[in-house]
């Protein structure tokens, strides 16, 4: 039985969705989107690609207690809370989830996310090179939030990403240490939510990406 806080986030995160789904089918312009500090820096999700989320995550004394990451278009609620678990709610079933077993770069599916600023600064292109060159296939969904998700269901074997905010982070991350994983800062100091940059995987290939990813 989840708690009231994971309960809390879930109805919130559904109603959420609920908007979500209901612009998805518009254009970009009938949504009115305006950018931010630049014209790859969207306020929203604008293009009706459905591979978008909703993220919440609870907070308490430094350490991040409860996280949800609801996917509406396939219906997919993962949630977590310190100390119990994480789970994959979908059609109305609850399931444990878990990280991969794959223990090498080489025969893994890694994933990552293009920064804001890439166009002036080449942030992450250097390294999205070198895993492409070493892992199985390296997929950009465009949601980190999602991506951390993946790895706590063992879809994707690791994540790394630049230049993230605490909000794209706290609840996977979560997510990722209660189904087995790591999660640390790229560098592979200890996490927390104000990093900035985050790597996660399945705890075997940790310290390879680590490396891979310092050059």
């Amino acid at each position: 039985m989840v708690s009231e806080f994971v309960q809390a986030a879930v109805d919130a995160a559904l109603k959420a969705g609920e908007i979500q789904m209901a612009l998805l089918p518009e254009g970009r312009a009938a949504k009115q989107v305006r950018t931010k500090r630049n014209p790859a820096d969207l306020v929203t999700f604008a293009y009706g690609v459905p591979m978008f989320c909703v993220s919440i995550g609870l907070e308490r004394r430094g350490q991040v207690v409860a996280g949800v990451v609801y996917h509406p278009p396939l219906g997919e609620m993962f949630y977590a809370e310190r100390g119990g678990g994480a789970f994959l709610r979908h059609n109305g079933a609850d399931e444990r989830i878990r990280v991969s077993e794959i223990d090498a770069v080489a025969t893994a599916m890694v994933a990552t996310g293009l920064p804001y600023d890439i166009r002036e600064s080449g942030n992450n292109i250097e390294n999205i090179g070198r895993l492409c060159r070493t892992a199985i296939e390296v997929r950009i969904l465009g949601a980190a939030a999602l991506h951390l998700a993946y790895v706590a269901a063992g879809r994707v074997d690791a994540f790394w990403e630049p230049l993230l905010n605490p909000w794209d982070i706290a609840a996977g991350s979560l997510l990722v240490e209660e189904s087995g994983g790591r999660v640390s800062h790229v560098s592979g100091s200890p996490f927390h939510v104000d990093c900035r940059d985050v790597l996660a995987s399945n705890s075997k290939l940790h310290q390879e990406m680590v490396g891979l990813l310092a050059g």
